[in-house]
Formats: C-alpha cells, sequence, structure tokens
C-alpha cells in the first residue's frame, strides 16, 4: 500500500469490503484513475498486505475505469481503492448550488449524468450491477481545460447482473439487502418490492441514475421532493406510485422538455420500459446538445 501511495502521491484511501454474493467469482470492482498505472495481468500489493492481479480493465478509461482483480494468494478479492477528488461528490456540488440559491447548471448535470451511465455500461457489460447509486458516490475532480469528471464509486452493494428472484424467500433477502445497503431515496422499485420470479437487472442502476439526475437539477431525488420527510412509509409509496413530481411552474421542466422525458423514461415504475444505461447515455448527449444549442439563442 505504501508504494501505492508514493506513486498516487498521497491521493488516495483504501477501503476493505466483502462481497459476499460475488465470492464465488473471486473477483471484485475496483474503481481507480487510469493515472495510476494499473497493467492488466500486473499484480500489486493493495490492502493489508494482500496481493491482487489485475484480471480486466472495463471500459474505454474516458469517462472512469473499473477494474476486476483476483487475488493470488487466499483466492478471495476483498480490498477497494477510493480516489478523493479535490471537487468533492456531486451531492457537494448540489448543496454549493443550494448554498446561494441556485442549482447545478443542467449542462454540467447532464455531463456527470452522462459520465455515470458510461461508468454503468462497463459495469453491466461485466455481469455486475452497482445498487447503491447516489450523488455521494459520484466523485468530481476538475478537468484541464474546465467541465468535470466524474468517477463512480462504492462497490460496497455490488451484486451479480441479472440476479434472479424464483421465490418469496429470495425476494425477501433482496429487500433486506437494499434496506440495508441501497439509499433509501435512490432505491429502485423492485428493491423496495421484488417479485418472485423476476429478475433483478440493471435497469435499478438506470432507474437510480435517474434519480440522481433529477437530484443534480431540481436538488432533490425525486420522490424525496414528492415528500414531506423523505424516509419511512411516504418515501415508499411515493417510489412505489412512480408520479415524478414536476411543478407547473418549474422553468426547467418547461424549457427542457426532453430532458424531462428522459428523467421520466429512466424512472418508470417497470423496469422493461427503462433505457439501457448505453441508450440513456446516447439520449442525455442529444439533450445536452439541444441545451447548448439553446444557450447560444439571444434570450433563451
Amino acid at each position: 500500500m505504501d508504494g501505492l501511495w508514493k506513486k498516487a502521491g498521497g491521493a488516495w484511501s483504501s477501503l476493505v469490503t466483502k462481497y459476499p454474493e460475488l465470492d464465488r467469482l473471486q473477483k471484485q470492482a475496483v474503481n481507480l484513475l487510469p493515472a495510476l498505472g494499473l497493467a492488466q495481468g500486473a499484480v500489486y500489493t493493495l490492502s493489508q498486505g494482500r496481493r491482487y492481479k489485475v484480471v480486466q480493465q472495463l471500459g474505454d478509461g474516458a469517462y472512469s475505469t473499473v477494474y476486476l482483480v483476483q487475488a493470488v494468494q487466499d483466492g478471495t478479492g476483498e480490498g477497494e481503492l477510493l480516489a478523493l477528488k479535490q471537487s468533492g461528490s456531486a451531492w457537494d456540488a448540489v448543496q454549493r448550488a443550494a448554498a446561494v440559491g441556485r442549482a447545478v447548471p443542467i449542462r454540467v448535470a447532464l455531463s456527470i449524468f452522462i459520465q455515470l451511465c458510461a461508468a454503468l455500461e462497463a459495469l453491466h457489460a461485466a455481469g455486475l450491477a452497482h445498487r447503491d447509486l447516489k450523488p455521494h458516490n459520484v466523485l468530481l475532480e476538475p478537468r484541464q481545460g474546465g467541465g468535470l469528471r466524474a468517477v463512480l464509486v462504492d462497490f460496497g452493494s455490488v451484486a451479480p447482473c441479472p440476479e434472479p428472484v424464483p421465490d418469496r424467500g429470495v425476494a425477501a433477502r433482496v429487500q433486506e439487502e437494499a434496506e440495508a445497503h441501497s439509499s433509501a431515496p435512490y432505491r429502485a422499485p423492485e428493491l423496495w418490492e421484488a417479485e418472485p420470479g423476476r429478475d433483478l437487472t440493471a435497469a435499478a442502476d438506470v432507474w437510480s441514475a435517474g434519480a440522481l439526475l433529477y437530484c443534480l437539477v431540481w436538488g432533490a431525488s425525486p420522490f424525496e421532493r414528492a415528500t414531506s420527510n423523505g424516509q419511512g412509509g411516504s418515501l415508499r409509496l411515493a417510489v412505489l406510485n412512480g408520479r415524478v413530481p414536476f411543478a407547473p411552474d418549474d422553468r426547467a421542466a418547461a424549457r427542457d422538455g426532453a430532458l424531462r422525458r428522459l428523467v421520466e423514461r429512466c424512472l418508470a415504475p417497470d423496469p422493461a420500459a427503462r433505457p439501457s444505461a448505453a441508450a440513456a447515455k446516447l439520449e442525455a448527449q442529444g439533450v445536452l446538445e439541444e441545451v447548448a444549442q439553446a444557450h447560444l439563442v439571444p434570450g433563451a
């Protein structure tokens, strides 16, 4: 670990997390900056003297890079490295904007969402779901030349994807695990009420990403906004009801109909009706282009 600290300039922390669901895979997701210089096939000592081999790099590193690693000593992989970012998390960005009576600019929010979808696309392609997407788990750092780079972190709730739910017993277990590990305001309906006979899919992450985008633009998760206290049964019922709250005088929703449609599609109560992470990314890129063009028009 000391060598990694020196190489990364001390800007890293180590967190040891166990993923019981993935023990049989002997793999885990580790999120790192490409600048750390991990190479496929190389062996590194990451934490507590354990040595890990980089099995596979997922994605092209354009947004965030996810590595699958495997322990070479005892056959178990339980380590995770988290980057400490200069700009904090997406939640910090929401709070900073609110402190001065503003919202995160729509173009910034869409850029963060696009990068998040790119990370999810890589994760889902590897057969894994994050299961705890929220603004606190998207870290930001300034890009050279402007803008923010978003990195998805905290894989403590990661699960196989898809995950079969063959009976009521498994459904109850899924709900208990979600209650313990998935933040309520960003928890998909199928994690509140798992349905026997219906697999849990990557669509749960897409729902959470949609809630995160809503929070970036409107300052809170959609169903916290719809309830007075944001917790307990009222939040559960609001999520299951599935009505996304947009105020009639909401200028952002009225002006940017494509943005509103994107959020509503991601937050569809039926998982099968939601876009994939890849499709949501492409749709958001189109919305971002529309928003950018609108800002070039005088008076827009």
